[in-house]
């Protein structure tokens, strides 16, 4: 026979339950309005750190001579010679603009794809800041996120992708957003589309591939010699390692922290954003460097990006 519950037991029970619930319906919902409220550029203002402006990731703040805020990129310091001497300059002079809030993604944007499958919305608003008003390339779009994201700020965009499956998801949401137009091709396969960017998030040992793919399109004269590759790294394993190998060739980079709720990795991280100009590369130093990556390792169609072989 069950024995009745003492009363002193059963108001600590009752007691110690209406504690729990007080935490969860107080402490809970303010933690849901912290998150929610994470996104870099939530409004169309400059957010403040201090008296300055925050710029985004890679980039620091001041202000103009009438007060307005100005957000400065620092390229890296060029010690190799340049390739093409046209293009020749060891100008390490911060670039400074007029802030311009990055479009927020992560309320313009329907999502399909979780992180890690597609770039966090934080680094792709800091890539849709540094392309604006460009024509822009992105190379292998999945269902399209991203360049959703980053044609929010472009002139013109394009997003190459050789999968038919995702090709035919890519060109219902093109028709649907009026932003971007799909081509449905392995890239560099001719035409080769002439951009002032090329936008890539690749399986680590592609990064050195594409480069030095895009530096002889630019040789002979099918891309305009002062085009550039921006390409995201994760900071943690082969391509972590992978940064590290290339952040020499690179002319600046940002690192970008970000949130995503509903990833299916690390919810909080950070990725870095390297920007690269092929012309101004020592292209023979990343042929000897990565001479595995370029010459003997195969691509996603199983075959390596070799001199005569693009």
């Amino acid at each position: 026979k069950t024995q009745p519950m003492p009363a002193t037991q059963a108001t600590g029970r009752r007691l110690w339950r209406a504690l729990v619930l007080a935490c969860f319906l107080v402490i809970g919902p303010v933690a849901g309005i912290v998150v929610a409220e994470e996104p870099t550029h939530p409004v169309p203002t400059p957010p403040q750190n201090g008296s300055l402006p925050v710029c985004g990731c890679g980039c620091a703040c001041t202000t103009s001579s009438n007060g307005g805020p100005l957000c400065c990129q620092q390229p890296l310091p060029r010690l190799e010679p340049f390739f093409l001497p046209q293009h020749a300059t060891n100008d390490t002079r911060p670039v400074c603009e007029p802030y311009l809030p990055p479009p927020n993604c992560k309320r313009l944007v329907k999502a399909k794809d979780p992180y890690p499958v597609r770039s966090p919305f934080d680094t792709l608003q800091h890539v849709a800041s540094l392309v604006r008003g460009q024509v822009v390339v992105e190379i292998g779009s999945r269902q399209g996120d991203s360049i959703d994201c980053i044609s929010q700020t472009t002139q013109r965009a394009f997003t190459q992708e050789m999968m038919k499956n995702y090709c035919r998801v890519l060109q219902t949401r093109a028709k649907h957003s009026g932003r971007f137009t799909v081509v449905c091709r392995r890239f560099p396969r001719p035409p080769v589309i002439d951009a002032d960017t090329y936008v890539a998030w690749l399986v680590p040992f592609l990064n050195p591939q594409f480069l030095h793919t895009l530096q002889k399109l630019q040789v002979e004269g099918l891309v305009r010699a002062s085009a550039r590759m921006l390409l995201t790294f994760q900071s943690r394993g082969e391509q972590w390692i992978m940064w590290n190998r290339l952040k020499p060739f690179a002319s600046s980079y940002s690192i970008c922290p970000y949130y995503e709720p509903r990833a299916l990795d690390d919810k909080k991280g950070e990725l870095v954003v390297g920007m690269f100009h092929p012309a101004k590369m020592n292209i023979d130093s990343l042929t000897n460097n990565f001479s595995r990556e370029i010459f003997r390792m195969g691509a996603m169609n199983g075959k390596g990006f070799g001199p005569k072989q693009y």
